[in-house]
Protein backbone atom coordinates (compact mmCIF):
# COMPACT_ATOMS: atom_id res chain seq x y z
CA UNK A 1 0.00 0.00 0.00
CA UNK A 2 1.43 3.35 -1.01
CA UNK A 3 1.85 6.15 1.52
CA UNK A 4 0.74 8.66 -1.08
CA UNK A 5 -2.59 10.33 -0.27
CA UNK A 6 -5.59 8.85 -2.04
CA UNK A 7 -6.35 10.66 -5.30
CA UNK A 8 -3.09 12.59 -5.41
CA UNK A 9 -1.44 10.21 -7.87
CA UNK A 10 -4.48 10.40 -10.18
CA UNK A 11 -4.34 14.17 -10.27
CA UNK A 12 -0.61 14.06 -10.89
CA UNK A 13 -1.17 11.68 -13.80
CA UNK A 14 -3.67 14.10 -15.29
CA UNK A 15 -1.20 16.97 -15.09
CA UNK A 16 1.52 14.93 -16.79
CA UNK A 17 -0.92 14.13 -19.58
CA UNK A 18 -1.74 17.80 -19.98
CA UNK A 19 -5.06 17.90 -18.12
CA UNK A 20 -5.90 19.60 -14.84
CA UNK A 21 -8.20 17.34 -12.85
CA UNK A 22 -8.85 18.61 -9.31
CA UNK A 23 -11.08 15.64 -8.51
CA UNK A 24 -8.72 14.26 -5.87
CA UNK A 25 -9.98 14.18 -2.32
CA UNK A 26 -8.99 17.27 -0.31
CA UNK A 27 -5.86 16.65 1.74
CA UNK A 28 -6.43 19.49 4.17
CA UNK A 29 -9.42 20.46 6.26
CA UNK A 30 -12.89 20.42 4.83
CA UNK A 31 -13.41 23.37 2.59
CA UNK A 32 -9.89 24.75 3.07
CA UNK A 33 -9.29 25.57 -0.58
CA UNK A 34 -7.47 28.81 -1.26
CA UNK A 35 -8.96 30.97 -3.95
CA UNK A 36 -6.46 32.41 -6.40
CA UNK A 37 -5.44 36.03 -5.68
CA UNK A 38 -7.34 38.95 -7.19
CA UNK A 39 -5.99 40.53 -10.39
CA UNK A 40 -3.56 43.45 -9.99
CA UNK A 41 -5.04 46.92 -9.89
CA UNK A 42 -3.87 49.30 -12.59
CA UNK A 43 -2.06 52.47 -11.38
CA UNK A 44 -4.07 55.67 -11.26
CA UNK A 45 -3.51 58.14 -14.14
CA UNK A 46 -1.36 61.25 -13.46
CA UNK A 47 -3.11 64.27 -12.05
CA UNK A 48 -4.71 66.30 -14.82
CA UNK A 49 -4.54 63.52 -17.41
CA UNK A 50 -7.75 63.09 -19.43
CA UNK A 51 -9.88 60.16 -18.36
CA UNK A 52 -10.21 57.34 -20.89
CA UNK A 53 -13.41 57.19 -22.90
CA UNK A 54 -14.54 53.97 -21.31
CA UNK A 55 -14.30 55.41 -17.82
CA UNK A 56 -11.89 52.68 -16.74
CA UNK A 57 -8.32 53.47 -15.71
CA UNK A 58 -5.56 52.48 -18.14
CA UNK A 59 -3.94 49.08 -17.76
CA UNK A 60 -0.17 49.04 -17.45
CA UNK A 61 1.43 47.22 -20.40
CA UNK A 62 3.49 44.13 -19.60
CA UNK A 63 7.19 44.66 -19.05
CA UNK A 64 9.60 43.68 -21.83
CA UNK A 65 10.23 39.96 -21.91
CA UNK A 66 7.01 39.12 -20.04
CA UNK A 67 3.63 38.00 -21.25
CA UNK A 68 0.31 39.37 -20.15
CA UNK A 69 -1.73 36.91 -18.09
CA UNK A 70 -4.51 35.15 -20.02
CA UNK A 71 -7.95 36.65 -19.73
CA UNK A 72 -11.37 35.15 -20.27
CA UNK A 73 -13.81 36.94 -22.54
CA UNK A 74 -16.18 37.42 -19.59
CA UNK A 75 -16.83 36.11 -16.12
CA UNK A 76 -19.40 33.61 -17.41
CA UNK A 77 -16.73 31.84 -19.49
CA UNK A 78 -14.65 31.19 -16.37
CA UNK A 79 -17.62 30.24 -14.21
CA UNK A 80 -18.89 27.78 -16.81
CA UNK A 81 -16.01 26.33 -18.83
CA UNK A 82 -17.82 23.04 -19.45
CA UNK A 83 -21.21 21.39 -19.21
CA UNK A 84 -22.26 22.78 -15.81
CA UNK A 85 -21.72 26.07 -13.98
CA UNK A 86 -19.04 26.02 -11.29
CA UNK A 87 -21.42 26.60 -8.40
CA UNK A 88 -23.93 24.47 -6.48
CA UNK A 89 -26.37 23.02 -9.00
CA UNK A 90 -30.14 23.25 -9.16
CA UNK A 91 -32.50 20.29 -9.52
CA UNK A 92 -32.91 20.86 -13.25
CA UNK A 93 -29.18 21.26 -13.85
CA UNK A 94 -28.52 17.92 -12.16
CA UNK A 95 -30.99 16.21 -14.50
CA UNK A 96 -29.80 18.09 -17.58
CA UNK A 97 -26.06 17.66 -16.96
CA UNK A 98 -25.79 14.09 -18.32
CA UNK A 99 -27.47 15.08 -21.59
CA UNK A 100 -24.92 17.85 -22.07
CA UNK A 101 -22.13 15.41 -21.18
CA UNK A 102 -23.38 13.04 -23.90
CA UNK A 103 -23.43 15.84 -26.47
CA UNK A 104 -20.01 17.07 -25.36
CA UNK A 105 -18.23 13.71 -25.66
CA UNK A 106 -20.43 11.23 -27.58
CA UNK A 107 -17.48 8.99 -28.50
CA UNK A 108 -17.01 7.98 -24.88
CA UNK A 109 -20.48 8.48 -23.39
CA UNK A 110 -22.27 6.64 -26.21
CA UNK A 111 -19.70 4.92 -28.40
CA UNK A 112 -17.47 3.33 -25.76
CA UNK A 113 -20.38 2.64 -23.41
CA UNK A 114 -22.28 1.01 -26.27
CA UNK A 115 -19.35 -1.35 -26.87
CA UNK A 116 -19.21 -2.30 -23.19
CA UNK A 117 -22.99 -2.74 -23.03
CA UNK A 118 -22.86 -4.97 -26.11
CA UNK A 119 -20.28 -7.23 -24.45
CA UNK A 120 -22.48 -7.37 -21.36
CA UNK A 121 -25.56 -8.29 -23.36
CA UNK A 122 -23.70 -10.98 -25.30
CA UNK A 123 -22.57 -12.53 -22.01
CA UNK A 124 -26.05 -12.30 -20.48
CA UNK A 125 -28.14 -13.60 -23.36
CA UNK A 126 -25.46 -15.79 -24.91
CA UNK A 127 -25.06 -17.87 -21.76
CA UNK A 128 -28.78 -17.70 -21.08
CA UNK A 129 -29.82 -18.75 -24.59
CA UNK A 130 -30.44 -22.38 -23.58
CA UNK A 131 -32.80 -21.16 -20.86
CA UNK A 132 -34.81 -18.97 -23.25
CA UNK A 133 -34.75 -21.64 -25.92
CA UNK A 134 -36.19 -24.19 -23.50
CA UNK A 135 -38.70 -21.71 -22.09
CA UNK A 136 -40.09 -20.76 -25.50
CA UNK A 137 -39.31 -24.04 -27.26
CA UNK A 138 -41.80 -25.72 -29.56
CA UNK A 139 -42.59 -28.66 -27.28
CA UNK A 140 -43.38 -26.38 -24.35
CA UNK A 141 -45.48 -24.01 -26.44
CA UNK A 142 -47.45 -26.82 -28.05
CA UNK A 143 -48.23 -28.51 -24.76
CA UNK A 144 -49.31 -25.25 -23.14
CA UNK A 145 -48.36 -26.72 -19.79
CA UNK A 146 -46.99 -24.55 -17.04
CA UNK A 147 -46.69 -27.23 -14.35
CA UNK A 148 -43.39 -28.75 -15.44
CA UNK A 149 -40.31 -26.58 -15.80
CA UNK A 150 -39.16 -26.70 -19.44
CA UNK A 151 -35.56 -25.89 -18.52
CA UNK A 152 -32.90 -27.77 -16.59
CA UNK A 153 -30.80 -26.76 -13.61
CA UNK A 154 -27.85 -26.28 -15.96
CA UNK A 155 -29.89 -23.80 -18.01
CA UNK A 156 -30.67 -21.77 -14.89
CA UNK A 157 -27.06 -21.84 -13.70
CA UNK A 158 -25.82 -20.62 -17.09
CA UNK A 159 -28.45 -17.87 -17.06
CA UNK A 160 -27.34 -16.67 -13.60
CA UNK A 161 -23.66 -16.85 -14.49
CA UNK A 162 -24.27 -14.87 -17.67
CA UNK A 163 -26.22 -12.23 -15.75
CA UNK A 164 -23.42 -12.00 -13.17
CA UNK A 165 -20.71 -11.66 -15.81
CA UNK A 166 -22.78 -9.07 -17.66
CA UNK A 167 -23.24 -7.02 -14.50
CA UNK A 168 -19.49 -7.08 -13.84
CA UNK A 169 -18.82 -5.84 -17.36
CA UNK A 170 -21.26 -2.98 -16.82
CA UNK A 171 -19.20 -1.80 -13.86
CA UNK A 172 -16.64 -0.64 -16.43
CA UNK A 173 -19.32 1.59 -17.97
CA UNK A 174 -20.12 3.23 -14.65
CA UNK A 175 -16.48 4.22 -14.36
CA UNK A 176 -16.31 5.40 -17.97
CA UNK A 177 -19.38 7.61 -17.54
CA UNK A 178 -18.07 9.13 -14.31
CA UNK A 179 -14.65 9.87 -15.79
CA UNK A 180 -16.02 11.45 -18.97
CA UNK A 181 -18.51 13.59 -17.04
CA UNK A 182 -15.85 14.88 -14.66
CA UNK A 183 -13.59 15.90 -17.53
CA UNK A 184 -16.51 17.57 -19.38
CA UNK A 185 -17.11 19.72 -16.29
CA UNK A 186 -13.83 21.45 -17.16
CA UNK A 187 -14.67 21.63 -20.85
CA UNK A 188 -12.23 18.85 -21.79
CA UNK A 189 -12.90 15.66 -23.75
CA UNK A 190 -11.47 12.45 -22.41
CA UNK A 191 -10.15 10.09 -25.05
CA UNK A 192 -11.53 6.59 -25.50
CA UNK A 193 -8.18 5.02 -24.61
CA UNK A 194 -7.73 7.00 -21.40
CA UNK A 195 -11.31 6.35 -20.27
CA UNK A 196 -10.87 2.62 -20.87
CA UNK A 197 -7.55 2.41 -19.01
CA UNK A 198 -8.74 4.29 -15.97
CA UNK A 199 -12.07 2.45 -15.79
CA UNK A 200 -10.33 -0.93 -15.99
CA UNK A 201 -7.92 0.19 -13.28
CA UNK A 202 -10.88 0.88 -10.98
CA UNK A 203 -12.75 -2.33 -11.90
CA UNK A 204 -11.37 -4.60 -9.12
CA UNK A 205 -12.36 -2.07 -6.46
CA UNK A 206 -15.82 -1.65 -7.99
CA UNK A 207 -16.29 -5.43 -8.05
CA UNK A 208 -15.40 -5.76 -4.37
CA UNK A 209 -17.69 -2.87 -3.54
CA UNK A 210 -20.60 -4.37 -5.49
CA UNK A 211 -20.14 -7.79 -3.89
CA UNK A 212 -20.06 -6.25 -0.42
CA UNK A 213 -23.28 -4.33 -1.07
CA UNK A 214 -24.90 -7.44 -2.57
CA UNK A 215 -24.05 -9.47 0.53
CA UNK A 216 -25.39 -6.73 2.79
CA UNK A 217 -28.70 -6.53 0.93
CA UNK A 218 -28.93 -10.35 0.92
CA UNK A 219 -28.47 -10.32 4.69
CA UNK A 220 -31.38 -7.88 5.02
CA UNK A 221 -33.56 -10.20 2.91
CA UNK A 222 -32.49 -13.18 5.05
CA UNK A 223 -33.57 -11.33 8.20
CA UNK A 224 -37.02 -10.72 6.69
CA UNK A 225 -37.39 -14.41 5.86
CA UNK A 226 -36.19 -15.53 9.30
CA UNK A 227 -38.74 -13.24 10.95
CA UNK A 228 -41.59 -14.41 8.72
CA UNK A 229 -41.11 -18.20 8.96
CA UNK A 230 -41.81 -18.64 12.71
CA UNK A 231 -44.67 -16.14 12.50
CA UNK A 232 -46.39 -18.22 9.79
CA UNK A 233 -45.90 -21.32 11.90
CA UNK A 234 -47.72 -19.64 14.77
CA UNK A 235 -50.53 -18.09 12.73
CA UNK A 236 -51.16 -17.24 9.09
CA UNK A 237 -52.49 -13.80 9.99
CA UNK A 238 -49.52 -13.07 12.21
CA UNK A 239 -47.17 -14.30 9.50
CA UNK A 240 -48.69 -11.98 6.90
CA UNK A 241 -48.54 -9.02 9.29
CA UNK A 242 -44.90 -9.70 10.22
CA UNK A 243 -43.96 -10.24 6.57
CA UNK A 244 -45.53 -6.95 5.47
CA UNK A 245 -44.01 -4.92 8.30
CA UNK A 246 -40.57 -6.46 7.98
CA UNK A 247 -40.63 -6.06 4.19
CA UNK A 248 -41.55 -2.37 4.51
CA UNK A 249 -38.82 -1.83 7.09
CA UNK A 250 -36.26 -3.65 4.94
CA UNK A 251 -37.27 -1.62 1.88
CA UNK A 252 -36.87 1.66 3.77
CA UNK A 253 -33.48 0.53 5.11
CA UNK A 254 -32.25 -0.51 1.65
CA UNK A 255 -33.39 2.76 0.05
CA UNK A 256 -31.79 4.84 2.79
CA UNK A 257 -28.53 2.92 2.56
CA UNK A 258 -28.52 3.06 -1.25
CA UNK A 259 -28.88 6.85 -1.20
CA UNK A 260 -26.18 7.26 1.43
CA UNK A 261 -23.82 5.10 -0.66
CA UNK A 262 -24.87 6.46 -4.06
CA UNK A 263 -21.65 8.49 -4.48
CA UNK A 264 -19.30 5.59 -3.74
CA UNK A 265 -18.58 4.85 -7.41
CA UNK A 266 -17.35 8.41 -8.18
CA UNK A 267 -15.22 8.25 -5.03
CA UNK A 268 -13.59 5.04 -6.32
CA UNK A 269 -13.03 6.24 -9.88
CA UNK A 270 -12.08 9.87 -9.29
CA UNK A 271 -10.36 9.71 -5.89
CA UNK A 272 -9.00 6.16 -6.23
CA UNK A 273 -10.26 5.15 -2.82
CA UNK A 274 -10.72 1.58 -1.67
CA UNK A 275 -14.19 0.00 -1.67
CA UNK A 276 -15.00 0.66 1.98
CA UNK A 277 -13.22 4.02 2.15
CA UNK A 278 -15.28 5.10 -0.86
CA UNK A 279 -18.49 4.07 0.89
CA UNK A 280 -17.47 6.03 3.98
CA UNK A 281 -16.67 9.01 1.73
CA UNK A 282 -20.11 8.79 0.12
CA UNK A 283 -21.74 8.57 3.54
CA UNK A 284 -20.10 11.85 4.57
CA UNK A 285 -20.79 13.66 1.30
CA UNK A 286 -24.51 12.87 1.33
CA UNK A 287 -24.98 14.14 4.88
CA UNK A 288 -27.81 16.65 5.19
CA UNK A 289 -28.97 16.24 1.58
CA UNK A 290 -30.75 12.89 1.67
CA UNK A 291 -34.11 14.02 0.34
CA UNK A 292 -32.65 16.14 -2.43
CA UNK A 293 -30.46 13.28 -3.65
CA UNK A 294 -33.36 10.84 -3.35
CA UNK A 295 -35.57 13.14 -5.41
CA UNK A 296 -33.00 13.60 -8.18
CA UNK A 297 -32.23 9.88 -8.45
CA UNK A 298 -35.94 8.98 -8.29
CA UNK A 299 -36.86 11.34 -11.13
CA UNK A 300 -33.88 10.18 -13.20
CA UNK A 301 -34.86 6.54 -12.61
CA UNK A 302 -38.46 7.24 -13.62
CA UNK A 303 -37.28 8.91 -16.84
CA UNK A 304 -35.08 5.98 -17.80
CA UNK A 305 -37.72 3.47 -16.70
CA UNK A 306 -40.37 5.01 -18.94
CA UNK A 307 -38.04 4.98 -21.94
CA UNK A 308 -37.03 1.37 -21.23
CA UNK A 309 -40.68 0.33 -21.07
CA UNK A 310 -41.34 2.05 -24.38
CA UNK A 311 -38.46 0.06 -25.88
CA UNK A 312 -39.83 -3.17 -24.39
CA UNK A 313 -43.35 -2.78 -25.81
CA UNK A 314 -42.44 -3.85 -29.37
CA UNK A 315 -40.74 -6.97 -27.97
CA UNK A 316 -43.76 -7.94 -25.87
CA UNK A 317 -45.97 -7.56 -28.96
CA UNK A 318 -43.49 -9.43 -31.14
CA UNK A 319 -43.63 -12.76 -29.28
CA UNK A 320 -47.35 -13.55 -29.82
CA UNK A 321 -47.11 -12.54 -33.46
CA UNK A 322 -44.09 -14.78 -33.99
CA UNK A 323 -45.77 -17.71 -32.29
CA UNK A 324 -48.81 -17.51 -34.58
CA UNK A 325 -47.05 -16.69 -37.85
CA UNK A 326 -43.63 -18.38 -37.59
CA UNK A 327 -42.34 -21.81 -36.80
CA UNK A 328 -41.42 -21.86 -33.07
CA UNK A 329 -37.93 -23.14 -33.85
CA UNK A 330 -37.33 -19.98 -35.88
CA UNK A 331 -39.25 -17.68 -33.55
CA UNK A 332 -37.10 -18.39 -30.49
CA UNK A 333 -33.81 -16.96 -31.88
CA UNK A 334 -35.65 -13.93 -33.24
CA UNK A 335 -37.28 -13.30 -29.89
CA UNK A 336 -34.04 -13.70 -27.92
CA UNK A 337 -32.29 -11.29 -30.27
CA UNK A 338 -35.17 -8.83 -29.94
CA UNK A 339 -35.12 -8.82 -26.15
CA UNK A 340 -31.33 -8.56 -26.30
CA UNK A 341 -31.50 -5.46 -28.50
CA UNK A 342 -34.16 -3.86 -26.27
CA UNK A 343 -32.09 -4.64 -23.17
CA UNK A 344 -28.97 -3.26 -24.85
CA UNK A 345 -30.65 0.06 -25.58
CA UNK A 346 -32.12 0.22 -22.08
CA UNK A 347 -28.80 -0.56 -20.42
CA UNK A 348 -26.96 1.99 -22.57
CA UNK A 349 -29.50 4.62 -21.58
CA UNK A 350 -29.20 3.74 -17.90
CA UNK A 351 -25.41 3.78 -17.69
CA UNK A 352 -25.05 6.97 -19.74
CA UNK A 353 -27.82 8.96 -18.04
CA UNK A 354 -28.02 7.61 -14.49
CA UNK A 355 -24.23 7.43 -14.29
CA UNK A 356 -24.04 11.06 -15.37
CA UNK A 357 -26.64 12.08 -12.78
CA UNK A 358 -24.60 10.36 -10.06
CA UNK A 359 -21.40 12.08 -11.20
CA UNK A 360 -23.24 15.40 -11.18
CA UNK A 361 -24.49 14.79 -7.65
CA UNK A 362 -20.96 13.96 -6.53
CA UNK A 363 -19.64 17.21 -8.01
CA UNK A 364 -22.51 19.22 -6.54
CA UNK A 365 -22.05 17.80 -3.04
CA UNK A 366 -18.34 18.59 -3.08
CA UNK A 367 -19.05 22.15 -4.22
CA UNK A 368 -21.53 22.57 -1.37
CA UNK A 369 -19.43 20.95 1.36
CA UNK A 370 -15.81 21.53 0.35
CA UNK A 371 -15.73 24.66 -1.81
CA UNK A 372 -15.00 22.42 -4.78
CA UNK A 373 -16.13 25.12 -7.19
CA UNK A 374 -13.05 27.13 -6.17
CA UNK A 375 -10.79 24.15 -6.90
CA UNK A 376 -12.43 23.71 -10.31
CA UNK A 377 -12.10 27.40 -11.12
CA UNK A 378 -8.45 27.29 -10.11
CA UNK A 379 -7.91 24.31 -12.42
CA UNK A 380 -9.50 26.26 -15.28
CA UNK A 381 -7.19 29.21 -14.68
CA UNK A 382 -4.14 26.92 -14.48
CA UNK A 383 -5.10 25.42 -17.83
CA UNK A 384 -5.54 28.87 -19.37
CA UNK A 385 -2.14 29.97 -18.07
CA UNK A 386 -0.50 26.79 -19.40
CA UNK A 387 -2.12 27.29 -22.82
CA UNK A 388 -0.89 30.88 -22.96
CA UNK A 389 2.67 29.99 -21.88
Amino acid sequence: MSDQPQGQDEAATDRVQGGFSPFAAPTGGQGQIDAFPPPPVAPAPPLGAPAPASGVGPTAPPRAGTQAPPRFADAAAMNRPGIIPLRPLTFGELLDGPLKAIRHNPKVMLGLNALVALVSMLATYGMGYSYYSALFGSAYLESGSTTDAPFTVTDVVLLLVGAFVGSLVLLVSTGITTLSFSRSVLGERMSVGEATRRALRALPTLVVQSLALGLAYSAVLAVVVLLAIPSFQASVGLGIAVLILSALGATALVIWTAIKLSLAVPAVVLERKGPFAAMARSWRLTGGRFWMILGVLAVASIITGVIQNVLAVPVSVLLPLLMFTTDPATAVPIYVIAIGVASFLGVLLSIAYLGGVTAGLYTDQRMRKEGFDLALTKAVQQRAEADAA
